[in-house]
């Protein structure tokens, strides 16, 4: 039987092509999200749990982190407060020079209560689990209730006080004041005792036995509450206490001795040698009726002492040793805890680096590294690119362009082999559970995935970041940080204080550098119908490095003016200014004009009688806000190429606006700002202005960038409007698509971190405010509603609702929208110091790709069955038509 090819490769083709339909849908569910807490103030952490370390960190902020990194709660703009402590399930902060505390829950980080100390100088301790005790300096206790988390008691101890050491045992508490006094308290906060010491600074203080550093030993016995303290004097130096009868020291930096307390003398009842390496630690931990010694080595390596049987026997034999193997990380806080009937320890540097190990045979249970993926962020200086080809990619795109079309059925037979293979690594990871490699394979053909740069001050290095995995591509490693990221001609640009240097996306290699004087920053060259030449800005000018292909345009601006220039092309490759906006009085808060990525596909909106409302398309407005003298907001709208004035837009002068709030976006024909008012009300506030013209200006096309002496540049008509939006806005930005076609949309992060997505048909000028509308209104527009100032805000359209993102009204970071080469899909970023998180949108849903609803299997069933069918009917049609000839014949 002989079957025609053709038909059979087509069918593989569509099974392939359906392959990749389901790698893509995987690849919309893609969120990433990452926390910067860099890394915990030295001495200024504790390890709460195996899955919880709280303290300071270098961000200014007190947090509470997991072990793998996810950040349980964060504390922010705590310059008030240096000193924490854990009692039960609060914390307490607090400061050494303030008598203010903040309470706050262990668990959620959430504000329990503030209250005042009776002094600036005071010490916080746990009393028997069921309170916290203030000691203060003034000599005056302070009892706060778990339950109620007020004071409710008070005493006095009649003596100031300065240092203190506490410990709790038999039911009662011990308290030493500035070395001079020991008190002994009940639970019921009663003074039962007070003794007289004279004692040099205590460095121990542990069941009931004191060691000073003039190498004394005090041993306290109390019995009928009767306290007698009988000191001894140390002949062996450096002892740490165990209980009061064993002790430990090191002994020449390689050797743990136990002693006893014997009549009076210490006697060596044990020892260790530590062989080819030397001993950094040994700290004495108890956790319930358990009792350990933890020694650190200075190879890494840990060894754990159980006691516990030792201790009760009196029997060195008892005494288990449990080997830990640690890789080199410094610096680490070690806690024993449990979990699952499983005795833990837990060890963790100030980066959160470390590991849990099972201390019933010294095995490694969990191992974390997080300072491989903390950044330390100072400047918002950030860029978004596509995911670079790689070399085989190029390669093979090379060798398809180089293809003899001749050839044609050997190159038709080369790209079914390739497809093939893809189908069956396909087939073969997704069998091994391995796909992920394949997936992003798969993916780099849609555009999905981009690359983030930034700049990391803790590596001094340039990072791409991986959108979809949050991976490192490459690190570049450069002497300062940069002002300034481009991307042109498919190399990164980035501006340094003496030079600039051109980047290979793809592996993060130098391609070329190039010295500079004077350079504020860099932009593309507006008129440069190549977009590919970059223009240095320089402190009075602009400066092209390579010659342009055409007349270009660019305006800089400052607070108090803003300039245009214009380089020309076959002349100077310095600018000449050509206008300059000033306003008298005025303050400049914002310019801005168009991106230069933006594409708009449509140039109007058709009316219900079939007329065109254009849209005012000019690619080189610029959009200026203002302050005035008398605390007024006003909106400027000039022409980037004339500097003259197109509109302006007043504020009234009774709105008290909080300049520091101002967020400004122009895009398409329409321009939107944010700001919060003070009064007369407290409100945050959006406003729109869309912009319209005659036909006239759109003759040439609405890609006319080069001057606008060839289009009309009179705004012929606009609309305004404003809405209340329910949160406080700390960042706007507008979405894009390949080809403009996708409806726009608008993306906010509010103050309480988050991504809010407002459809362009909500924020529309033209809504009717008035009446009811009616069928002509439906025709008017897209989408239209009537006009409601207040903007409420859906679950769905918030884009991280499963990542809080930390914000900062100080620190606005970016929103980084870019298309895929899906027109209904974006790829949006948002970045600052603490944060960064990576999504898709959808402005008009997937219209043009397969949902997960697709009924994939039932279709490949049915091309299976036509297959089936076409081979089983092909001989019999071919008999047939056979027969038919015979017939004739």
């Amino acid at each position: 039987m002989k079957l025609s090819l053709i038909p059979l490769f087509g069918i593989f083709c569509s099974v392939i092509s359906l392959v990749q339909a389901v790698s893509y849908d995987a690849a919309f569910n893609k969120e990433l999200i990452h926390y910067n807490h860099y890394q915990f103030d030295n001495d200024k952490y504790e390890i709460i749990d195996a899955n919880n370390v709280i303290g300071f960190n270098g961000l200014n902020q007190f947090v509470s982190i997991a072990t793998d990194g996810n950040v349980n709660w964060i504390i922010e703009d705590i310059n008030q407060f240096n000193q924490f402590k854990v009692v039960g399930t609060y914390i307490y902060l607090y400061s050494d020079i303030s008598s203010s505390i903040t309470i706050l829950e262990l668990n959620s980080g959430v504000l329990v209560k503030t209250i005042r100390a009776n002094s600036s100088k005071f010490d916080i301790i746990n009393f028997f689990d069921t309170g916290a005790l203030l000691l203060n300096q003034d000599g005056t206790l302070l009892y706060i209730d778990d339950d109620k988390q007020e004071v409710i008691d008070q005493l006095s101890l009649k003596n100031s006080i300065g240092s203190t050491h506490y410990e709790q045992l038999n039911g009662f508490a011990y308290l030493i004041i500035d070395r001079n006094y020991l008190i002994k308290l009940d639970s019921n906060k009663s003074i039962l005792n007070k003794v007289r010491l004279n004692l040099a600074n205590i460095k121990e203080f542990k069941d009931l036995t004191i060691i000073d550093d003039l190498g004394n030993i005090s041993i306290v016995s109390d019995i009928d509450n009767e306290i007698i303290v009988k000191n001894i004097e140390l002949s062996i130096g450096g002892l740490h206490i165990i209980n009061a009868k064993y002790y430990y020291n090191i002994e020449g930096n390689n050797k743990l001795v136990l002693y006893t307390l014997k009549n009076d003398q210490f006697e060596k009842v044990w020892e260790k040698s530590i062989i080819n390496t030397e001993i950094d630690d040994v700290k004495a931990i108890s956790y319930g009726l358990s009792d350990y010694l933890i020694i650190s080595k200075s190879n890494g390596s840990k060894e754990v002492l159980d006691l516990t049987d030792f201790l009760d026997l009196d029997d060195t034999s008892s005494i288990k040793e449990i080997k830990i193997k640690v890789s080199d990380i410094p610096n680490r806080i070690d806690i024993i805890t449990s979990f699952e009937n499983v005795i833990q320890l837990v060890s963790v540097n100030n980066n959160l680096d470390g590991n849990i190990y099972d201390l019933q045979d010294g095995s490694q249970i969990k191992s974390f590294k997080n300072s491989e993926s903390q950044l330390l962020i100072n400047n918002d200086i950030y860029l978004i690119i596509d995911k670079p080809a790689s070399k085989n990619a190029i390669n093979e795109v090379n060798n398809l362009l180089h293809e003899e079309s001749t050839l044609l059925l050997k190159n038709w037979i080369k790209r079914a082999i390739r497809h093939l293979s893809q189908l069956g690594r396909y087939v073969t990871s997704f069998i091994t559970s391995s796909h992920t490699d394949v997936l992003s394979e798969i993916e780099d053909d849609t555009g999905l995935t981009k690359y983030v740069l930034l700049y990391d001050n803790g590596s001094k290095s340039i990072i791409a970041i991986n959108s979809s995995t949050g991976k490192f591509e490459w690190k570049a490693s450069v002497s300062e940080a940069p002002k300034k990221f481009l991307q042109v001609n498919d190399n990164i640009i980035a501006l340094f204080s003496t030079s600039i240097i051109e980047i290979d996306p793809l592996d993060g290699s130098l391609v070329s550098r190039t010295p500079v004087e004077d350079a504020v920053s860099i932009t593309l060259a507006r008129g440069n119908a190549k977009k590919d030449t970059f223009i240095i800005e320089k402190s009075n000018s602009f400066e092209a490095i390579s010659p342009i292909a055409q007349d270009a345009f660019a305006f800089k601006s400052n607070s108090e003016k803003v300039q245009g220039h214009k380089l020309v092309h076959g002349g100077s490759k310095s600018s000449i200014q050509t206008w300059t906006f000033q306003p008298k009085g005025e303050k400049i808060l914002d310019a801005i004009s168009k991106d230069w990525n933006s594409v708009t596909a449509s140039i109007g909106t058709p009316l219900a009688d079939k007329s065109i409302l254009y849209k005012y398309l000019n690619p080189n407005v610029i959009a200026i806000l203002t302050e005035t003298d008398q605390k007024q907001l006003k909106l400027y709208l000039i022409d980037g190429i004339l500097g003259t004035v197109l509109e302006i837009f007043e504020h009234t002068i009774n709105e008290v606006i909080d300049f520091s709030s101002i967020n400004l976006i122009i895009d398409d024909n329409w321009v939107i700002y944010s700001y919060f008012v003070k009064a007369p009300k407290l409100e945050q506030r959006i406003n729109v202005i869309d912009l319209y013209d005659t036909d006239k200006s759109i003759k040439n096309g609405p890609q006319v960038i080069i001057s606008s002496h060839e289009q009309n540049s009179t705004i012929n008509s606009f609309t305004e409007k404003s809405f209340i939006f329910p949160e406080r806005i700390i960042n706007l930005s507008s979405s894009k698509s390949s080809n403009g076609i996708t409806v726009k949309s608008i993306t906010a992060l509010t103050e309480s971190g988050y991504l809010i997505e407002i459809p362009k048909y909500i924020l529309n000028s033209r809504r009717i405010e008035d009446r009811q509308l009616n069928q002509e209104d439906y025709l008017n527009d897209f989408k239209p509603l009537a006009y409601d100032p207040v903007i409420s805000i859906s679950t769905y359209s918030v884009l991280n609702h499963k990542h809080k993102l930390i914000t900062n009204k100080n620190i606005k970071g970016e929103i980084l929208i870019v298309p895929t080469h899906y027109e209904s899909t974006s790829v949006i970023c948002y970045i600052n110091k603490y944060n960064y998180f990576c999504s898709l949108i959808q402005p008009s849903s997937s219209f043009d790709t397969l949902g997960s609803g697709f009924e994939t299997v039932k279709l490949l069933l049915t091309m299976a069955a036509l297959l089936a069918v076409y081979i089983i009917t092909k001989p019999l049609v071919s008999n047939k038509k056979l027969n038919d000839q015979w017939l004739h014949s």
